[in-house]
């Protein structure tokens, strides 16, 4: 049986379960760090769009308790402002 390389490009991984089931998955076959294996835990993207939620989010946490009629009505103005 050949051997299997591992990196940590996500790749399609397959392998059969001890019952004979077949299961595949996109993963990194090094596996994490976190899990004992070589490959850095790769956080999640954050895009530009994100990053304006939090800015309006924080800056209308300071007006109003998040949740309120008034917090909602300043998120949307900041988000529209954004477009």
């Amino acid at each position: 049986m050949a051997k299997r390389i591992k990196t940590c490009a996500p790749k399609p991984i397959r392998f059969k379960t001890r019952r004979g089931r077949w299961v595949s998955f996109t993963g990194r076959s090094g596996g994490q760090i976190k899990n004992g294996g070589k490959c850095s835990n790769k956080a999640r993207r954050k895009t530009a769009w994100m990053r304006t939620v939090g800015k309006a989010g924080k800056a209308c946490a300071r007006h109003s308790r998040p949740g309120t009629k008034t917090n909602t009505a300043c998120l949307k103005a900041k988000l529209r402002e954004a477009r």
